[in-house]
C-alpha cells in the first residue's frame, strides 16, 4: 500500500509540497501511478490542506475527473459539493455524465448550482450563455428553448426570409423529434432510468405511467417530426409544412 501526505502548507498559486513514493529507491510517479490514480492524489492532498486552512475563498477545479474509475469519482463528487456548501467552487467540464451527477448530488444536498456554457464559434472563443448543451437538458429546459425557435421562425416568415425560415424549420423538427424521444425516459418512465445518470430510481416506478394514449402520442409525434426532417430523403410530392 502507498501512502501518502503533506509535509508543508502551500500558498495561494504556489505548491510548496510534492508527493513521494515511499520505499521506493528513485521511482517517478510517472513510473508507478497511473494519470487517474496520480489524479486522486493531488485531489486528496488538495483536499486535505484545504481542510486544515481557516480560508474560505473560492476554489477552481479544470475537468477534475479525468481518468478516474467510477468509485473515487462518485467521492470527488459528493466532496466537491459538500464543498460548495461552505465556499465558492468552480468547476470547467466537458462531461456531460460528470456534470449531471454534481447537479443530482446538488440537489440531494441542497447547494445551489448556477451553469455556463462556454463556446467557441470560428475565431471567437470563450462565448457564454445560461443555456446547458442540448444533450444535457431536460425537457422541461428543451420546451422553452423550442418555443423561442418558433418565435425565430415566425419573424424569418414575417420578414420573407426563406433561407432563414427553412433553416430554422430543421433545427425545430430535428431537436423536437430528440425531446420526443428524451421523453420517453423522463415522462413516461418518470425518469427511472436516465441517460447521462447511473441510478435506477426504483423510488419513482409507481410514478409510471404508459397507456394506450401516450404510446400513440410519442408515436405520432416521432412520426411526424421523423416526415419534417432531411435525415431522409422523402419523396417530392410530399408537402412538409410547418
Amino acid at each position: 500500500r502507498v501512502k501518502a501526505g503533506v509535509d508543508r502548507v502551500s500558498e495561494k498559486g504556489k505548491v510548496l509540497h510534492k508527493m513521494t513514493v515511499d520505499g521506493v529507491q528513485n521511482a517517478t510517479l510517472e513510473s508507478v501511478f497511473s494519470e487517474g490514480e496520480r489524479t486522486a492524489i493531488s485531489l486528496a492532498c488538495f483536499l486535505a490542506e484545504l481542510a486544515g486552512s481557516d480560508d474560505n475563498c473560492g476554489i477552481v477545479f479544470d475537468d477534475p475527473v479525468t481518468s478516474l474509475d467510477q468509485r473515487i469519482r462518485s467521492g470527488v463528487v459528493n466532496r466537491l459539493v459538500a464543498e460548495a456548501a461552505k465556499r465558492q467552487v468552480i468547476i470547467f467540464t466537458h462531461d456531460l455524465v460528470f456534470y449531471r451527477e454534481l447537479v443530482a448530488a446538488a440537489d440531494r444536498h441542497n447547494v445551489a448550482v448556477t451553469f455556463q456554457n462556454v463556446e467557441a464559434l470560428g475565431p471567437n472563443v470563450g462565448i457564454l450563455t445560461d443555456i446547458p448543451p442540448w444533450d444535457a437538458m431536460k425537457v422541461g429546459q428543451r420546451m422553452g428553448n423550442l418555443d423561442q425557435i418558433v418565435s425565430e421562425a415566425k419573424k424569418a416568415e414575417a420578414a420573407g426570409n426563406t433561407a432563414a425560415y427553412r433553416q430554422i424549420f430543421g433545427d425545430f423538427y430535428s431537436l423536437l423529434r430528440s425531446t420526443w424521444e428524451r421523453s420517453v425516459e423522463e415522462v413516461l418512465f418518470n425518469q427511472v432510468v436516465q441517460r447521462l445518470e447511473k441510478e435506477v430510481r426504483t423510488m419513482s416506478l409507481d410514478g409510471v405511467q404508459v397507456d394506450d394514449e401516450a404510446v400513440e402520442a410519442v408515436f405520432q409525434g416521432m412520426t411526424r417530426t421523423s416526415d419534417m426532417i432531411q435525415a431522409h430523403d422523402h419523396a417530392a410530392v410530399l408537402d412538409s409544412s410547418l
